[in-house]
């Protein structure tokens, strides 16, 4: 009753339709009244640090995992600003730990990870975390090696090559979801709750430097990272 009150809602309509028609149908439409429900004031936290830095449990698996979150500060700022520091962020993830990172063959050649390997982000106004996780015989081993990258990320330089790889990556993806109807769907009443229009977004990411890249790699530091270890019963 409060979330969902007409007055906070969009309606965005995406696909092969005559604008005019819609309109006139929306027209003729009675829409509820407007409520005087309100949501609780949400309280965001603007640091990074985590509550706790490392938890483990045994469990009947066959392998043991490892999960390591990096929590993310939120952006201050207007929706430009906001959602540039966002993109600069994901590509600096993803230079540090993606598929295609120097770091993830290394451990793949050393054993440490499978191909159960995994990388996700979430990276929302109110929050926004890092979850990269993996199998592996050494989960000990393998937190070691994902914190020490955390903690050198900022002092090892981002090539050219590899700032562009990741910016046309990137770019790349935006412009294949356009194909998408559900997705510029989504997208599209996200960013318009930001204040922003969601075809804006190239332009910001085509703006973002290799320097955003690196000042963001700069704002992670060890109390922003949390290690969950999945261990085998003995």
């Amino acid at each position: 009753a409060a979330y969902y009150a007409p007055e906070r809602c969009s309606l965005i309509i995406v696909g092969d339709v005559d604008a005019q028609t819609i309109e006139n149908a929306l027209d003729d439409t009675p829409l509820p009244a407007k409520t005087s429900w309100r949501p609780a004031p949400f309280h965001a936290s603007n640091g990074a640090d985590v509550e706790t830095a490392y938890i483990e449990g045994s469990y009947d698996v066959l392998t043991p995992g490892l999960l390591l979150g990096i929590r993310r500060a939120l952006s201050n700022g207007d929706a430009q600003t906001r959602i540039k520091d966002r993109l600069a962020f994901s590509m600096a993830i993803d230079l540090m730990f993606g598929s295609s990172s120097t770091l993830y063959e290394r451990l793949m050649r050393e054993g440490l990870i499978n191909d159960s390997y995994g990388l996700d982000m979430t990276l929302e106004k109110e929050f926004g975390y890092v979850l990269i996780g993996s199998e592996t015989n050494n989960p000990d081993a393998l937190e070691d090696a994902l914190r020490h990258a955390v903690k050198t990320a900022s002092q090892t330089p981002i090539s050219d090559e590899d700032f562009e790889r990741v910016k046309r990556s990137n770019v790349g993806s935006f412009l294949m979801s356009l194909d998408s109807l559900s997705y510029l769907a989504h997208e599209m009443s996200r960013f318009v709750h930001e204040g922003l229009m969601f075809y804006d977004v190239l332009a910001i990411a085509q703006s973002i430097t290799k320097d955003d890249l690196t000042r963001a790699l700069q704002s992670i530091n060890a109390s922003h990272i949390s290690a969950s270890i999945a261990r085998m019963k003995a």
